[in-house]
């Protein structure tokens, strides 16, 4: 079986053992949205995420050499934190999941991180905060992901991602159809 596999039959059975006892806001038509504040984390509702997708090119060139894509799921665990006092008491998980295609090759390559909220590991912060939500890189790499609010937009702010990282990946070793003829915008934020 392999990691994703895994990972979806884990969340599944976090989300079945939780069902029984925890009732979620559902979501519905008419709500009325207040921006920038509704871009953050919403509790009570039982998944949320977060994404960044762009296309690169690299300097010098004048066709898009590498895709990219940073997603931050929030996972309820308790559609209302813990009743006791501690940064521990965590109500979200924090799946994080980044991907780099090379689009000269078709290679793909992606990594994830599973965490509880907590203080040093992931979370959700309420505005004003311009952070939406974050998670610590995956174990042997150093840094964390973010995705937050940016003047004009948003901006990421994943692990150090080289060449090195691509090759060093301990998931996706797979190869995608080419991309060419997509067309995508991203705006980046020094």
């Amino acid at each position: 079986m392999n990691r994703a596999r895994l990972v979806v039959c884990w969340l599944a059975l976090v989300a079945v053992s939780a069902a029984g006892a925890a009732t979620w806001k559902a979501a519905r038509p008419g709500r009325a949205w207040s921006f920038p504040d509704d871009h953050h984390a919403m509790p009570g509702y039982r998944s949320e995420w977060w994404y960044l997708t762009g296309i690169l090119t690299a300097a010098g060139r004048q066709t898009p050499t590498y895709g990219v894509q940073v997603t931050i799921f929030r996972i309820g665990l308790l559609p209302e934190p813990p009743p006791w006092d501690s940064d521990w008491a965590a109500s979200d998980l924090v799946l994080g999941h980044l991907a780099v295609s090379d689009l000269t090759t078709g290679r793909h390559r992606f990594t994830e991180t599973l965490v509880r909220a907590g203080p040093d590991r992931g979370g959700f912060p309420a505005p004003p905060d311009s952070v939406l939500a974050w998670v610590r890189a995956p174990a042997g790499t150093a840094g964390r992901w973010s995705l937050a609010l940016a003047p004009g937009g948003f901006r990421s702010r994943p692990a150090t991602v080289a060449p090195s990282w691509a090759s060093r990946s301990p998931c996706g070793r797979t190869r995608r159809p080419s991309s060419r003829g997509r067309t995508a915008t991203a705006s980046r934020t020094p």
